[in-house]
């Protein structure tokens, strides 16, 4: 951590603020005033606002606060390239030693944050902003699920090569890029800190109560208002999970990760995801994915599925074989037409 001559330590050195944002201009206000509240610590940090081509307001209230601030800066992206892929850009462009990458919607607290700065001083290379439930002391499996959620991580931007972000920019179909930290932790063994109470919690006060599930869906959609029951529960989430968490190379972790990635996910509303999203391809990618991270225990659990997808795999390889038995049969015709018009 860098020391000014006076001894002190200069947060604003070592640290930096990113939010990704689009068309938020309510909330993005809220989030700003409360960042940079004169009760808070991180008031003097750079703030980098990632504009993804809003149109709602949300680039006059950023540059409202990049004029008033001279620690917040405005960057307006060209076109709209997604939310995911702005949630990347963000990691990519860290350049203090420590970043944090959050929301426009959320909340905090600051009496842990001292502990945040003792990690800081210590080089963990990743803390953990949010609750901790228990008293055990959390593994890889724990970490790895909960900071699914942005804002939940703290990181040393040293630990974003060029190899994770590009992990990350691929991964960005699962809504899940920002999993691929705690997994490269897992990988490598990396410290992940987490403090005794959490310094974020998702969501401001009178936000609507099913905004975030809405938010997310609508991530790269446009007019899309069919949002049905199913969706708002947000089960579209755990193929994602499931997608990431293969990668993980203990398979220990890995199960333990995925049995707390199926636990809030009943196996109806998974059917109802593969129903209304997957192809049959698709499912089968999915239910590659997602067997190779279970334990034999959960595969009895999740017959159900299972049955369904190995149908309609039998159902494509039967049309797969009727195709085939077709294309012989007019093979056949034809080197007979050829064989008797050759005989006369």
């Amino acid at each position: 951590m860098t020391i000014k001559q006076n001894g002190i330590y200069m947060l604003e050195d070592i640290f930096e603020i990113i939010i990704p944002t689009f068309n938020r201009s309510p909330y993005l206000k809220n989030t700003l005033e409360s960042l940079l509240d004169e009760k808070s610590p991180v008031k003097n940090v750079n703030i980098t606002i990632l504009d993804n081509a809003s149109f709602d307001g949300t680039g006059l209230i950023a540059r409202e606060f990049a004029e008033k601030h001279s620690n917040v800066k405005h960057i307006i992206n060209e076109r709209n390239t997604g939310g995911d892929v702005n949630i990347c850009k963000a990691y990519g462009m860290a350049k203090k030693e420590y970043a944090w990458v959050l929301c426009d919607d959320d909340s905090y607290s600051w009496e842990a944050w001292p502990e945040v700065v003792k990690m800081m001083s210590e080089k963990i290379p990743v803390i953990y902003a949010g609750p901790v439930y228990g008293n055990e002391e959390p593994g890889y499996d724990f970490y790895i699920n909960e900071m699914s959620f942005v804002p939940y991580i703290i990181f040393r931007s040293e630990i974003i090569t060029d190899d994770l972000l590009t992990s990350m920019y691929k991964s960005t179909y699962t809504l899940m890029q920002q999993m691929r930290i705690p997994v490269k932790c897992a990988n490598e063994n990396l410290a992940i800190g987490h403090l005794s109470r959490p310094i974020i919690y998702p969501g401001q006060k009178n936000m609507p109560e099913n905004h975030r599930a809405r938010n997310i869906m609508r991530r790269g959609i446009k007019n899309r208002s069919d949002i049905t029951a199913v969706m708002e529960k947000q089960p579209f989430l755990l193929p994602g999970k499931i997608l990431v968490l293969q990668d993980v190379q203990d398979p220990q972790i890995r199960e333990k990760a995925m049995r707390i990635a199926m636990k809030d996910y009943p196996g109806d509303m998974i059917l109802e995801f593969i129903r209304y999203f997957a192809s049959k391809t698709e499912l089968l990618n999915i239910a590659a994915s997602m067997f190779m991270c279970l334990s034999p225990e959960q595969q009895r659990r999740l017959h159900k599925i299972r049955k369904m997808i190995f149908g309609l795999y039998m159902v494509e390889a039967e049309d797969k074989k009727i195709l085939f038995v077709n294309f012989l049969g007019r093979y056949r015709r034809r080197i007979w037409t050829f064989r008797n018009k050759s005989s006369k």
